[in-house]
C-alpha cells in the first residue's frame, strides 16, 4: 500500500474534478495500492498536515507527500515508487 498524503484548499468535489492531483488519481484508481489521504478544505500549514500524518499510528511503508497541483502522467507510478 502506498499512502499519498496531500492538502488542498479545493472542497472534495473540486479536488477530484479540477486538480491536477484528483484528475491523476481518478485515472489511477484501477490501481489499489494506491491510497489517496486527501485534506480538503485545507487552511493548515504543509507541515502540520504531513507532520500529523508522520505521527499517526495509521501509516504505511510507503508515503509520498505531494502538493495537489501535481499531474501524475505514470500508469506505473507505483511500481516505479
Amino acid at each position: 500500500m502506498i499512502d499519498i498524503i496531500s492538502a488542498s484548499r479545493k472542497s472534495e468535489s473540486e479536488f477530484w474534478s479540477n486538480s491536477a492531483l484528483g484528475l491523476s488519481l481518478k485515472r489511477l484508481a484501477y490501481d489499489n495500492r494506491l491510497a489517496p489521504r486527501i485534506s480538503f478544505e485545507n487552511k493548515r500549514g504543509l507541515p502540520e498536515v504531513y507532520n500529523s500524518y508522520i505521527l499517526s499510528q495509521d501509516k504505511t511503508d510507503i508515503v509520498v507527500f505531494m502538493h495537489d497541483d501535481v499531474w501524475i502522467d505514470d500508469y506505473f507510478f507505483a511500481d516505479r515508487i
